[in-house]
């Protein structure tokens, strides 16, 4: 399984190697080769968590392994951090791989180097094993005093934000107008106040939900009680949207949930371009290569995008049960509960692209990929996109 991952990752086959690692780490745990290429295949897919964890494992067995700690270094600022509130539960059901030890150890060498990011992120580590551990905690204020010095205007380090949108949005909209689009869903879930927080110079949601709906006074009244009071509303499909309406592009774009449920998504990406003048941060959710359960088993290549209109009967049994597991008892019209497709209903999903496929749609209609990473239990991607 070894050779079939140093294979697969020649060819470029990110989450086959993934896969293949896994099993031959299974087979003998004691291999610091398959955790470090179980590492590249990760990054390459931006699951920065259990790349982390690979590189650390690697590292564990052979601490002389080539560039183990440039690629640590890399992958440590973009892990999604536990939630301190939630960590002591969070290692009760799942033991930790290392001991804060370790971890503070490893964040000392990369302090020494300048490192800061990557020692600021395992020191968070040690502090998701042991939250009120104060020792710790005073280490990890002493790297964000050296790294955001007081009277530097900093926001705080990237490190500590919870939601990958999040943490992209604060490390390009200081100074920049900003848009969102579909923010109301849910209403809490907008990044307007996101935006607001770290620096943009002006707000806009753009959203298609009718004027009628409550969606609307639900937003206006969570900005009220968060004090914005300056911002745009544009009721349209991005789709459908022209450039003359909004006078010109947006410096930072934001839009989430949007591109599977509309069933026109390279027009979708074709819009998002068209107003976005220097970053759109983008997130969709996307499938996975393989689906396997009691079910039956469920295949797309790495190029391709299931169009959920055209599933069958069988492939939606197997689809059901495994998005059954994320969705917490929420309908997926279309994918887990059948739906009546309408082109003007964007209710349901419509497509689910791959990783691959979600990445090189950005790229077709003219984005650059500067970061990425993959969110709910790798069923969702995150992209930081540049013009």
């Amino acid at each position: 399984y070894h050779n079939l991952g140093e294979a697969l990752l020649k060819t470029q086959q990110w989450q086959a190697a993934a896969a293949a690692y896994r099993r031959a780490i299974e087979l003998n745990p004691n291999l610091a080769w398959s955790y470090y290429n179980l590492g590249d295949a990760l990054t390459k897919i931006g699951d920065w968590n259990n790349a982390v964890s690979a590189y650390l494992n690697a590292l564990q067995i052979e601490p002389s392994l080539p560039k183990i700690y440039s690629k640590l270094s890399e992958v440590l600022p973009k892990r999604t951090p536990v939630n301190l509130d939630a960590a002591v539960s969070y290692y009760h059901e799942r033991q930790p791989l290392h001991s804060p030890v370790f971890y503070g150890q490893l964040a000392e060498k990369f302090a020494g180097e300048n490192q800061l990011d990557a020692a600021a992120a395992l020191y968070l580590m040690a502090l998701e094993i042991k939250p009120k551990d104060a020792e710790i905690s005073l280490e990890l204020e002493r790297i964000l005093a050296i790294k955001n010095p007081p009277g530097a205007g900093s926001i705080g380090s990237e490190v500590l934000i919870e939601d990958i949108r999040d943490r992209y949005i604060a490390r390009v909209v200081k100074g920049k107008t900003f848009a969102e689009v579909g923010g109301l869903w849910g209403t809490v879930n907008e990044k307007i106040s996101v935006a607001n927080k770290y620096g943009a110079t002006s707000l806009t949601i753009i959203d298609t939900a009718p004027a009628s709906i409550h969606w609307w006074q639900d937003f206006r009244a969570r900005m009220a009680s968060l004090n914005i009071a300056n911002y745009n509303c544009i009721n349209r499909d991005i789709a459908q949207i022209q450039l003359a309406e909004i006078g010109e592009p947006y410096d930072v774009v934001h839009c989430a949930g949007v591109l599977y449920h509309h069933p026109n998504p390279l027009q979708i990406m074709i819009a998002l371009r068209q107003i976005t003048r220097e970053y759109l941060i983008l997130t969709s959710a996307i499938t996975q290569e393989v689906i396997e359960n009691e079910r039956g088993r469920y295949q797309v290549p790495a190029s391709g995008v299931i169009f959920i209109p055209a599933i069958t009967e069988a492939e939606r049994i197997v689809l059901k049960a495994y998005w059954d597991v994320y969705t917490n008892g929420k309908p997926i019209f279309g994918l887990i509960d059948p739906a009546v497709f309408d082109v003007n209903d964007f209710a349901p999903w419509w497509w689910l692209p791959t990783a691959t496929a979600l990445e090189a749609m950005c790229k077709v209609v003219g984005f650059k990929v500067l970061d990425k990473g993959l969110t709910w239990d790798n069923n969702a991607m995150t992209l930081l996109l540049a013009v």
